[in-house]
């Protein structure tokens, strides 16, 4: 193929019903391309995991097809045939290469060709609304549709998209509603619609240029765990919600059944109903729904922490509800007095704290050190309703089974299970929020040397799936 050949090089400008050719290998990316594309745009997608497929497939599609999105892999000879039709089409088909690092892109020959693009996979996900518009002309502010037609199936993969779904009434051209607002999607129900002859359905314009951002914040992840669902939610959500993506991001690690996940959230939506009447909580909870998204550390540590330990507490072979009852008290209240100073709830440790002296004021300082021993007698003193043991779970989530912990300085002789279990959900919580890579499997390698004591080592072997579940880790 000669590459000097350059012949209408202006890459096209793709319009409603223009093909698109998608051939990616890796279900998961093929997946996150595919529903991304059809949340942005009224173009027919072609989806191949092989370049023979897709070549098969341009042998009598060629003048469809409008751009190309295509992994590079090694020795595909099937992808120069590709590159060839590309070459001899008129106008240019774009053509968008994935590859897996920075340095194959810029090294790349076909990279000074002006109807061929590199993007590492990285740079691709993260930056996945700006090559729609720069590289492929694709532009939903500037479309004139009203409306976005998406396959109905790509609403399993979207969380939060129920109440903004419409179908289309072919004969009159009337749009109406799916689904009535506020109505959660049935795991069953878009098979359902699917088998009636609903293929496809719609969404508002102004509804995806709403939450396109929200997409894109969460795309790479979504590249990366298995089972993971873009989650759409509003300022008026609750907290629970606006974070939920952060739990499934490990329910590949952490299998919470439907079941058991409903419990978890049926504990928190009662505590969070119980502490909304109290006077003694309900000025905390205010500084909590009015924090900016800068500060928001505090409200989704409690609720993730609500979720991981219930979760590790039913792992651990403690079932009941009073277990998951006085988790979630003790996730929701564990740092409530720091709410109205949400940057303290962000220092971890001891060391931490020490690190930072100086740049707090002695009144911080104060509130941070005697932050477990408050929380605990607040709820001791003023949540009567609170289960039995929650404020003792308080006072020790900054102790360390060394002895290097706060307030009192114990050490793991004289923890409870429950304590030991919910400080080890802290730990996790807090590096899973920092660290968007963090995982289980780097927290039970690192677990292993912060805590080496016996009973919190057979605690992390059951939670990683290789220890005995008796409940008894005393």
């Amino acid at each position: 193929m000669d590459l000097s050949e350059n012949q209408n090089n202006q890459s096209p400008t793709l319009t409603p019903g223009d093909d698109l050719l998608i051939v990616i290998a890796d279900p998961q990316l093929q997946r996150v391309v595919k529903v991304s594309f059809d949340l942005s745009c009224n173009n027919t997608v072609h989806l191949y995991k092989t370049t023979s497929e897709a070549l098969s497939f341009l042998n009598t599609h060629l003048k469809e097809v409008k751009a190309i999105i295509v992994t590079l892999e090694k020795n595909d000879y099937n992808f120069n045939d590709i590159l060839e039709k590309v070459h001899k089409s008129l106008p240019k088909i774009t053509v968008v290469i994935i590859t897996s690092s920075e340095k194959e892109t810029a090294d790349h020959k076909l990279a000074r060709l002006p109807y061929i693009h590199f993007y590492s996979k990285d740079n691709f996900l993260r930056n996945f609304s700006q090559i729609m518009v720069k590289d492929l002309g694709l532009n939903i502010p500037q479309s004139d549709d009203h409306y976005i037609k998406i396959e109905i199936e790509t609403l399993s993969f979207v969380d939060g998209l129920e109440k903004d779904v419409f179908m289309k009434d072919q004969a009159t051209g009337h749009y109406s509603s799916l689904f009535r607002r506020g109505s959660i999607l049935a795991k069953d129900e878009i098979a359902i619609y699917k088998s009636k002859g609903l293929s496809h359905v719609y969404i508002e314009k102004d509804i995806l240029k709403e939450i396109l951002p929200q997409i894109d914040a969460q795309r790479s992840i979504f590249a990366t765990y298995a089972g993971f669902k873009f989650v759409v939610r509003s300022e008026d959500d609750p907290l629970d919600k606006r974070f939920e993506q952060k739990i499934m991001r490990f329910q590949d690690e952490i299998i919470i059944d439907g079941e058991f996940q409903q419990q978890i959230e049926n504990a928190v939506e009662k505590t969070l109903s119980y502490l909304q009447k109290k006077p003694n909580s309900i000025k905390l909870l205010k500084h909590l729904s009015g924090l900016r998204s800068s500060e928001r550390f505090l409200p989704e540590h409690m609720i993730l922490l609500c979720f991981i330990s219930s979760a590790w507490a039913h792992k651990l072979g403690w079932y009941s509800q009073g277990t998951k009852d006085k988790l979630v008290f003790a996730s929701i209240l564990h740092d409530i007095t720091l709410a109205a100073r949400p940057h303290l709830a962000k220092i971890r440790t001891l060391a931490e704290f020490n690190s930072q002296r100086l740049t707090l004021s002695d009144k911080d300082q104060e509130l941070f050190l005697n932050h477990p021993e408050e929380c605990s007698r607040l709820v001791a003193q003023h949540f009567k309703e609170a289960p039995h043991d929650t404020a003792d779970i308080i006072l020790q989530h900054h102790e360390r089974p060394d002895g290097s912990g706060f307030p009192n300085k114990i050490n793991f002789t004289k923890m409870s299970p429950l304590s030991m279990l919910f400080i080890l959900a802290h730990d996790f919580v807090e590096n899973f929020i920092f660290q968007d890579n963090y995982s289980l499997k780097i927290f039970l390698r690192e677990a292993q040397e912060r805590y080496p004591q016996q009973n919190f080592k057979k605690m992390l072997k059951t939670i990683g799936g290789e220890g005995p579940v008796d409940g008894n880790y005393i």
